[in-house]
């Protein structure tokens, strides 16, 4: 039998389960949560630092790379997390949805809060140690909050297209965590664009998802902004991709829902 419940507190809901409750009993609580990110920023600090942050101009501090990585990596874990997470989030919540009334563009919003609260939890984090290390943050670092809603409404709105096609195409959420793989490896975050062969770098200004992170490593290692055009660019096709979803989701909703 079905009942409805409100859709944003079935989002509140689910955005305190993929918190809180994993972590219920354990002596470290949430704080799992920013642990393996927070390791993996340490070691990518001290393997490349030297190396990576001679290559940073106009930075005359030893911990450059950190400056240059931190916001990089963590917005990107992000976006990688919310589309990823998005993917199959129908299938896994095939036993509410047949149970309840859902909002199918209202309920995987709960992903990307999640992210978003990891991701300002992460930055704070990294805001005391730049204070502990005498890089007190500016106000500019407030705009890194636009910077990763626009990112995340990228990684939203292209989610959700995949979602309702995912119950269709039953390979594409593995192809996904392929893809974002290759897709790391290929965007300047633990690397510096300089590296990069000329053809290569010319090829960034048709990344989406660089475009909000070198305004974020703009930011935090610069102390303003990169050229905005790219990042305005990446606002208007998070925009133009949520309007496709909303299409998506009404065209296919109800054999998605047959299917599911």
């Amino acid at each position: 039998m079905n009942f409805t419940v409100t859709p944003w507190r079935q989002t509140l809901l689910f955005t305190r389960q993929t918190l809180l409750d994993p972590h219920r009993g354990s002596v470290l609580g949430v704080a799992w949560l920013y642990l393996q990110p927070l390791v993996l920023i340490l070691i990518y600090t001290l393997v490349f630092s030297r190396f990576m942050g001679a290559r940073l101009s106009g930075v005359d501090t030893p911990y450059a790379y950190s400056l240059y990585l931190v916001p990089g990596l963590l917005l990107w874990t992000a976006f990688a997390n919310t589309l990823n997470g998005m993917v199959g989030v129908y299938q896994s919540k095939a036993h509410i949805i047949r149970k309840i009334s859902v909002n199918l563009m209202v309920m995987p919003l709960y992903i990307a809060l999640t992210e978003i609260v990891n991701f300002v939890v992460a930055m704070v984090i990294f805001a005391l140690f730049c204070m502990a290390i005498g890089q007190t943050p500016g106000l500019m670092w407030l705009l890194l909050i636009p910077v990763c809603l626009s990112t995340i409404l990228l990684a939203y709105a292209t989610g959700l297209i995949f979602a309702m096609l995912s119950p269709f195409l039953p390979d594409l959420r593995p192809l996904t965590g392929i893809v974002l793989q290759l897709l790391f490896w290929l965007t300047p975050i633990i690397y510096v664009p300089d590296i990069l062969p000329v053809w290569a770098a010319s090829l960034l200004k048709y990344h989406p998802v660089y475009w909000g992170i070198h305004q974020a490593q703009s930011i935090v290692l610069y102390d303003t902004i990169a050229s905005s055009t790219f990042w305005l660019l990446q606002v208007v096709l998070g925009v133009v991709l949520f309007y496709l979803a909303r299409r998506t989701v009404k065209l296919l909703e109800k054999e998605m829902r047959d299917l599911l």
